[in-house]
């Protein structure tokens, strides 16, 4: 490889360092927070001559769901923090929104970290008496997980008042 390829490839790393500096945000809910890289959302990075001398990037990132909110909003962050970088002359990044994402694409000291974070969070709920779909931000967490005891106690008081009102 001569010279003006290894460049290219030196680029190619730094961008898709550049790239993890975009997070997401779903990734900070989580209590890990990750960046696109981490989390596996960079499917292509190329690096070619520009036509005035220095580099054009062209990036293909993707969303953790199609129904992704975030994409556009990558899309904005990755081209800054791409085009910020020494050498680059000119950005394209695309979204693959076909992209059928899964844990399977994360980083894997990212996906240890995330497993960690989850263990302790499970773990603490536990300690509180709490259940362990509090953590996972299970969908099917009725009031009471969701909300603590009181939530739970003042649902239940609510429905004996609807209760008694019918008997009435």
């Amino acid at each position: 490889m001569d010279a003006s390829g290894q460049a290219r490839v030196a680029l190619a790393a730094r961008v898709r360092e550049a790239l993890n500096s975009v997070v997401d945000p779903c990734s900070v809910a989580a209590g890990a927070p990750a960046g696109l890289t981490e989390m596996g959302l960079v499917r292509a990075v190329e690096v070619a001559p520009g036509p005035a001398g220095g580099q054009h990037v062209s990036v293909v990132i993707a969303v953790t769901h199609p129904g992704c909110l975030m994409a556009a909003v990558f899309a904005v962050r990755a081209e800054r923090a791409v085009s910020e970088l020494a050498g680059v002359e000119s950005v394209d990044v695309d979204v693959d929104a076909g992209f059928q994402w899964s844990e399977e694409e994360l980083a894997e000291d990212y996906r240890s970290r995330l497993v960690e974070v989850r263990a302790r969070r499970r773990r603490g709920v536990r300690e509180r008496g709490g259940s362990d779909r509090v953590s996972e931000g299970h969908p099917s967490a009725g009031p009471e997980d969701r909300l603590g005891e009181r939530a739970g106690s003042a649902v239940s008081e609510r429905r004996s008042l609807i209760t008694r009102k019918r008997r009435w």
